[in-house]
């Protein structure tokens, strides 16, 4: 499944299949953003995108499953922080922890795409962990 998934042209179905897979369980939200819904900052590089699902971990932290459709290939290659900076804004606008995110570009149908984990660094977590590394004190 996963090499069927990662080695061919995106397909939306196959990928919600693994992410069923992936997470067990996680609820359709279907929710469908395009025009004046993509944020202005972003237009330029995102068509449309999808938030197919929800998925709630052990803990209750909100994981947010999307289908991001950029505006070219070219986009997806070059504008790799530009899509970051999105995810990042995606997150921060619904209150999110994270999200699991397939970016696609429509001009080559989906041929060539990225699968992507996204979450916002937290100062408080960076802090831990590099108390972690250089021990007490």
């Amino acid at each position: 499944m996963i090499q069927e998934l990662f080695t061919q042209t995106f397909d939306r179905r196959r990928y919600e299949l693994f992410l069923r897979n992936l997470l067990n369980h996680f609820e359709p939200r279907g929710k469908h953003y395009t025009g004046n819904l993509v944020p202005d900052l972003f237009k330029q590089h995102v068509s449309q995108y999808w938030r197919i699902g929800k998925y709630v971990d052990p803990e209750g932290e909100e994981l947010d499953l999307l289908v991001v459709e950029v505006k070219s290939f070219v986009k997806l290659e070059r504008a790799r922080s530009t899509l970051r900076n999105f995810a990042v804004n995606r997150l921060k606008q619904f209150e999110k922890e994270a999200s699991l995110i397939a970016f696609y570009a429509r001009d080559d149908g989906g041929s060539d795409w990225r699968f992507s984990w996204s979450a916002p660094l937290k100062l408080d977590t960076l802090e831990q962990k590099l108390r972690n590394v250089s021990g007490p004190g």
